[in-house]
Parts: C-alpha cells; structure tokens; sequence
C-alpha cells in the first residue's frame, strides 16, 4: 500500500511536496532533503511531518461525518473506524505517538457512541499505560514525550489561557486556538530544552495560521491517496493537495527566517522537565485556593528558572587530553581526560586524523 501510493505521489506531485506528503501520510522523513525539514523545525511546524493526533484526529472527524452521512448502524461503523485506525497505525509503523491517538480516539467514540462522560485526562493516561507495557523503553522516545506532554498542557493549560485571553477581549474564535496553540508552546519547552538544547516560541504564530490550511490539504490528500488505490483516475486530484503543500512550505519558510524568537537552552536537566510537568499538572487540576496556587506556582517557576540559569553558568572544563592509538584489534583511538571521566572510542584513519586535528592532540603510542 505504501508503495503504490508512494509512486502515485511521485508521479502527480513535484519532488519536495512529494516527499513532504508521503511523510505527511506516513511519518517516515527518509526521502525528504535536509533543507526541506529544517525550513519546517525552524518554523515550529514539524509536527505536521510526523504522524500524530493531529493526523489521526483529522481521519477520525471524517470517518465519523462519512458514517453520519450514510446512517450506518452505531456499532458497525464503530468497529470499521477501529479497523481504519489500526490499519492506518499499522502502516505508521506503531510509533508511540499515533499508538496514544488511536487509543485516546477509540475511547472518545465508546464514550459518545454509549452516552458516558469522556474524561480527557483519563484516557491520556490509559493510552500512556498501554503504550508502556507494549514496550517500556518508549518513555525515553523523544516523540512519545512530544506526543503526551502536548495533551497534557492542552487538557491543562488551554482552559484558563482561554479566560485569561476573553478578559482581555480577545474574540472567541482567536481566543481558543492561541490558547491552545499557546499551552502547547509552553507545556512542550521544558522537553525540547532537554531534547533539543532548544526553545523556539514562533510555532504559536505560525501554527496559528499554517494549520487551517494543512488541515484542508491533509483531509483530501490522504482521502485521494487511498481511494487512488482503488480508482487509479482519482490521483488527478492530487494537482490539490500539491498546490496547497506549495503555499504550506512558502509560509514555512516566512516563519523559519524569524530568528530572533528561537533561543539556544546549553543545559537543561530531567529534574527540571519533571518540575515543569509538575507545575503543568498542578495548574490545571490541583484542588487548592487561587492563592495557595498561584503562590506554589510561582514558588516552582522561580526554581525552575533559576536552575536553568544555573546549570547554564559555563564552568571550567579539564582539556588536558590524552590519545592513545594501538593496531592489535583494529585502527582504533582511545581519547580521555586525565582522570578518564570521559572516553571516546573511535575508528577508521580519517575519523582520528580529523579528531586529533580538531584538538590538537599529540599521540602516545603503545
């Protein structure tokens, strides 16, 4: 299936917008240049390029307005959107992120389908349980980080953002997608400082007005590539989805040339990202007083920023090196500190001409 609607893109869509759509699609970036990507990470739009619950959300809202449309039977078209949605996280290579969509979305639907009240946080936390006990080691995946962290902040934060911003007379429309966009913005930092060494706020712009647009490009774009499977006349269509991915990358690009939003983070701990979740958590939910809160919320944010400010002091590095390079095993290097509380192993000639260039070491044969 991927091959087939790989090659159906590439025929009906230019090089880079076919790339772009087949990541779009499917999360895999192998055949997209680097360029291309770091116009969309530097515009905060990478997301878009890795399927999420963006993506899936999208399927989801059309499967459900197909069936409605139809009439089909509530629990028939329940178990072939289930179907759908296993399917599609098949083909995504059940990568963490589409795992906690597909399971978040298929307990909205039970819980809507039979009249039972939908708990947000709930289902963000039985999607985190099933995900982990398929494979623990997920939880240091940056992407299943990026993937929950952005529920949560939303469940969380989007809420008094909202109100905050309806005090100050923001309209309704305006007030409900910066909230979100911004609560993401600011639930996320902690673990792209972490991840990235890197904190870049013009995603709560160009998100704002990127997302309309991707989100009509995606519905047809992924509907045309799949019925074009079936109904080859169909791919034609695809002349849509390419026009649209043209004005996406001409606004990515606008936004990835605004630098003065993007900040260098050197050093940022785990300790600091688990506070800053903490205190995500606590804004939304902790059953206190507005003045205990706002008092322990402040009291977390002054640790926070005051430890990044901290770990970010530069300090006094041991560049007293030592090189060590022997051939019994192979041509390896062995570079350390003198008291060796760093080692680096390297291998192949050009790699340890280059290192020991680069730091100007002298080697010690043995």
């Amino acid at each position: 299936v991927k091959k087939s609607i790989k090659n159906n893109l590439d025929n009906f869509l230019n090089g880079t917008n076919a790339s772009v759509a087949y990541s779009v699609l499917f999360g895999e970036k192998e055949n997209m240049s680097a360029s291309t990507y770091d116009v969309f990470k530097f515009s905060g739009l990478a997301h878009i390029l890795a399927v999420s619950g963006l993506h899936v959300g999208f399927l989801v809202a059309m499967l459900v307005a197909f069936f409605k449309l139809i009439k089909c039977n509530k629990n028939v078209s329940n178990i072939i959107i289930f179907l759908i949605l296993l399917l599609y996280a098949y083909l995504c290579n059940f990568t963490p992120s589409v795992l906690r969509a597909m399971i978040m979305s298929m307990v909205l639907i039970i819980s809507k389908s039979y009249g039972k009240q939908y708990d947000a946080l709930n289902s963000l936390s039985l999607s985190a349980i099933i995900v982990l006990l398929i494979n623990p080691l997920y939880i240091y995946s940056v992407g299943f980080q990026l993937s929950f962290v952005c529920v949560l902040s939303i469940i969380t934060l989007s809420r008094p953002i909202k109100q905050m911003l309806k005090k100050i007379k923001c309209p309704n429309a305006l007030s409900s997608s910066l909230a979100v966009s911004l609560s993401v913005n600011l639930g996320i930092m902690c673990v792209t400082a972490q991840s990235f060494n890197e904190i870049n706020f013009i995603s709560v712009f160009s998100n704002l007005i990127v997302l309309p647009l991707f989100s009509v490009c995606f519905n047809i774009l992924f509907v045309v590539s799949f019925l074009g499977l079936i109904l080859p006349f169909i791919n034609y269509l695809l002349i849509v989805p390419n026009l649209l991915l043209h004005f996406v990358k001409l606004l990515a690009n606008m936004f990835a040339e605004i630098n003065f939003l993007n900040f260098n983070v050197f050093k940022f701990s785990y300790l600091l990202v688990a506070l800053s979740l903490f205190l995500i958590y606590f804004i939304g939910y902790a059953l206190a007083n507005l003045k205990f809160k706002a008092i322990v919320s402040c009291v977390i944010i002054l640790v926070i920023v005051s430890g990044a400010a901290i770990i970010n002091i530069p300090t006094k590095t041991d560049e007293s090196f030592y090189a060590t390079s022997y051939t019994s095993s192979g041509n390896y290097l062995v570079l350390g500190t003198e008291k060796l509380n760093t080692i680096l192993v390297l291998n192949g000639v050009e790699t340890q001409k280059n290192v020991v260039k680069e730091l100007n070491l002298s080697l010690i044969h043995i």
